[in-house]
């Protein structure tokens, strides 16, 4: 609870709180005494979020959810300015509130701002210092409906009769119209490979590219264990052309496979946020924090070729994904070892500062359970 003292100390005139949860401005609302400001920052409804979890379905789920409709209530009520991501969510708020300023606000491929002088300045300092206080919540309570129920992210069938049992089983828990059925491109991860950039509508002026070798599940997996800076210039170009075409502004990660048959890269995704393994980035000559606040200052940034053969692990999801990887007689201790020769960055120890480690370490026997590690 360090935010609202820093709060104090840096003279943060506006605090940006994002949901869920909902008690967060309830615990810190004592800094209205001291003149400071909530923009309470409505992602989802908690209660709607909680509904996802199998625990609101329990007695004591059930008796929580007045509590959460309190709090969110409260929070509101709290609010100097409300934003939401979506009409749906307006309307409930402003239901709620019918005078309470409310705005929706969404990730806008235009440039909107060359630099912070283009933003409305304070009058009493010229600058409008807004401090961030929030988490986000995890994937399962995101209305993610089939994954929340079965805990896959997507299905392999190698024949018809397979095709039609898992559609069938498929359309008993959602609606028809959500399944896809796609072509699987082979190889795995080793063929996984994403461009990362920070693009200003015409062009990238920082960015690499990285074959992510390892991810858990290793068919279709929910996080990267292991990545490696490479030099593949086709998926930057194709990366490039289709950012500009978007008139993308922003840090990106546009995500490829490469299929063996044809040795062509074809497009997975655009992820518009910062991603998982980004530190590689950084460890490789690439520092995306560095060029973001150079851009947003009107200040130049010289940025080198990014270092190949730099890895990213994360030790704790990427050592079981080895060990299985290995038993199954898909990876040999020859391969492995090849994979972590070099600069290495990981991505939580650090030997400057390694309590977050030893955290991470305290609560994996939870995220084994809770995640399958």
């Amino acid at each position: 609870m360090l935010v609202p003292l820093i709060a104090v100390i840096k003279q943060i005139d506006v605090v940006h709180v994002a949901n869920p949860p909902d008690f967060l401005i309830p615990i810190i609302s004592w800094l209205k005494l001291f003149g400071k400001q909530f923009a309470f920052d409505i992602h989802d409804l908690s209660i709607e979020t909680f509904k996802g979890k199998s625990a609101s379905k329990t007695l004591l789920g059930k008796a929580v959810e007045p509590f959460l409709k309190a709090l969110e209530l409260l929070s509101i009520q709290l609010a100097d300015v409300i934003i939401t991501t979506n009409r749906s969510i307006f309307d409930h708020v402003r239901r709620q509130t019918p005078d309470k300023r409310i705005y929706v606000v969404r990730n806008s491929n235009a440039l909107l701002f060359n630099g912070i002088k283009d933003i409305n300045k304070s009058q009493r300092t010229g600058v409008v210092n807004i401090g961030y206080f929030g988490v986000l919540a995890d994937d399962e309570a995101a209305g993610l409906d089939y994954y929340a129920k079965t805990k896959r992210k997507a299905v392999r069938v190698d024949d018809r009769d397979q095709l039609i049992e898992e559609y069938t089983n498929m359309t008993a828990l959602i609606d028809p119209s959500r399944i896809v059925v796609q072509e699987m491109i082979g190889g795995g991860p080793r063929n996984l490979y994403s461009y990362v950039t920070f693009f200003d509508g015409q062009r990238s002026l920082g960015g690499m590219t990285a074959r992510r070798l390892r991810q858990h599940p290793m068919d279709f997996g929910h996080a990267t264990t292991y990545a490696e800076s490479v030099d593949v210039p086709e998926i930057a170009e194709l990366g490039d052309r289709l950012l500009r075409k978007m008139q993308y502004w922003g840090v990106a990660e546009v995500e490829f496979m490469k299929d063996e048959k044809t040795n062509v890269y074809k497009f997975i995704e655009v992820n518009g946020r910062f991603w998982g393994w980004h530190t590689l980035a950084r460890a490789a000559g690439i520092n995306f924090p560095q060029i973001v606040y150079n851009f947003m200052h009107g200040v130049g940034s010289s940025v080198s070729s990014p270092v190949i053969g730099v890895k990213w692990i994360r030790a704790i999801t990427d050592i079981p994904t080895v060990a299985k990887e290995m038993i199954c007689g898909r990876l040999s201790l020859q391969d492995y070892i090849g994979t972590i020769r070099g600069k290495k960055e990981f991505a939580v120890f650090s030997i400057r500062d390694p309590l977050p480690s030893f955290v991470e370490l305290v609560i994996w026997p939870y995220l084994w359970v809770k995640r399958g590690f």
